[in-house]
């Protein structure tokens, strides 16, 4: 069965209702993405690997042997909004990247639970989580199968604080081991409610007493943080949060975490997981080698005259053609360069993971001095 993504699966248009309904819808089962529509794919392992290679080997594209599986349990299950990712840094859609076959699977012992503090958005996102309390339970996640450079694009989305490890899926309606990569947290909080991890809840998904949507999980935030915010309602967060300079953001969302941790309605944690790997080394693989970051990510880079189309939109390339400032000067190219060019975000990133790794070794040796 094949469906349309726009008519299934499409994102709230405006930004308020978007932020908040976070993680979006997914389809069930297993299937495959071209960025236009889903195809259903078998629900058993061997099934689902027959039709997914001959889907790809039809088309001309990497077959499922030179592709690594990655967890998604957020909003990479959204087959649009994994399809923004994959166009993010290009110019123009490239149909290779927008192809990918997911697999429904579980984790067992772990619940996909609310951070422990809202967005710098103002809305929320998910976690994987992994604790005592988790014992007996499982998420169900899809299994994305990835080309190197699909993986390359999606570090380069993913935030600062999370980090791929190997983790055991079973997936398949027959349960099949497979080891895959997630981006889980180093360093986190979740969200609790009665000392219980605050379990995601997507929008069309039935709910129990302690699995909330995202706008739901917002406010009850903010009704115990509501002297931290200033407000009680998710959406009127969501709408100061988007007037407001990254500094600010920052400032609101530390009160309101730091509220909810006094009021024992967060805890922190790091997912048990015995190897990280860093965000910028691309060379290691799970049955399959990567390349280089550099090597990997080159065919998405933008060349010379790429930047240079990309600034005819913008009001300094036509005042330029109109000689009433004169020539681009090289700054303004780089700037540019540093919003198409995906090698950029990822050097950015492996910094801004060096810096929080060194600041955290730092805050954990005077808290063990103290």
């Amino acid at each position: 069965m094949t469906v349309s993504l726009a008519e299934n699966y499409a994102l709230p248009s405006d930004e308020i209702e978007r932020a908040l309904a976070y993680p979006y819808d997914r389809p069930d089962g297993s299937f495959i993405t071209n960025g236009h529509e889903i195809t259903q794919l078998a629900g058993t392992y061997d099934g689902f690997l027959a039709a997914a290679n001959n889907y790809l080997n039809e088309r001309g594209l990497p077959d499922m042997s030179s592709r690594i599986a990655i967890v998604a349990y957020g909003a990479n299950s959204n087959p649009i909004r994994f399809s923004e990712k994959m166009s993010a840094f290009q110019l123009g859609n490239r149909y290779e990247l927008q192809v990918a076959p997911h697999l429904e699977a579980v984790i067992p012992n772990t619940v996909v639970a609310w951070h422990g503090k809202p967005s710098q958005a103002g809305s929320a996102f998910a976690e994987l989580y992994k604790g005592e309390e988790t014992t007996g339970q499982k998420s169900t996640i899809h299994a994305v199968f990835l080309t190197p450079l699909q993986i390359a694009l999606l570090h380069a989305t993913e935030g600062v604080t999370y980090h791929l490890a190997p983790v055991e899926v079973f997936a398949g309606d027959d349960r099949r081991s497979l080891q895959a990569l997630a981006y889980v947290a180093g360093e986190s909080k979740i969200l609790l409610k009665d000392g219980k991890p605050v379990l995601v809840r997507r929008a069309a998904e039935a709910g129990n007493d302690n699995a909330m949507t995202a706008e739901e999980v917002v406010d009850f935030m903010l009704a115990h943080a509501s002297t931290a915010a200033k407000t009680e309602s998710a959406r009127t967060l969501v709408r100061r949060q988007k007037r407001r300079s990254l500094d600010k953001k920052k400032v609101q969302q530390a009160a309101i975490s730091d509220q909810l941790e006094r009021e024992g309605l967060s805890k922190s944690f790091s997912f048990p997981a015995t190897e990280y790997r860093a965000r910028a080394n691309l060379n290691w693989g799970a049955g399959a080698p990567l390349h280089l970051m550099e090597e990997v990510v080159s065919p998405l880079r933008p060349t010379p005259e790429q930047i240079k189309e990309a600034l005819h939109g913008s009001v300094w390339f036509k005042r330029v053609l109109m000689r009433i400032l004169p020539p681009l000067r090289t700054a303004e190219l780089q700037n540019v360069r540093k919003r198409l060019d995906i090698a950029e975000a990822i050097r950015k990133r492996a910094h801004e993971e060096l810096a929080e790794r060194v600041a955290s070794s730092i805050k954990q040796k005077s808290i063990a001095k103290n």
